[in-house]
């Protein structure tokens, strides 16, 4: 403990801090992400506003595309893991690679069964 006090800065905006948030991590760079969820999860997700500037787009097979701009990657990876084979990332591909190795890592714990 320092017995310093932390102090906000009079013009610091937490809205606009987290514009580009999934919750509460965001990073250096800002990437359009969009996820194809499977129909089971689509009523789901429409019954709630996950991001401000969040698009959502019906499918005829009853799935839904969600899109939203985000900054960072982390949580959000974590977000669509959560869904399983339900969710799909489309865009953008770093977070489609990430979301894939860490799927394969996951498998791999279960492969002697």
């Amino acid at each position: 403990m320092t017995g310093r006090k932390f102090e906000v800065a009079a013009d610091f905006s937490l809205e606009d801090y987290l514009q580009n948030s999934l919750g509460i991590e965001r990073g250096p760079q800002v990437y359009e992400v969009i996820i194809r969820f499977h129909r089971d999860q689509a009523r789901w997700i429409k019954e709630r506003q996950w991001h401000p500037g969040q698009v959502m787009e019906e499918l005829p097979d009853g799935g839904l595309v969600l899109k939203m701009h985000l900054s960072g990657l982390q949580e959000v990876k974590r977000w669509v893991l959560s869904f399983g084979s339900r969710a799909e990332v489309l865009a953008p591909p770093e977070l489609r690679r990430e979301v894939a190795r860490e799927a394969k890592e996951l498998a791999a714990l279960y492969d002697h069964i």
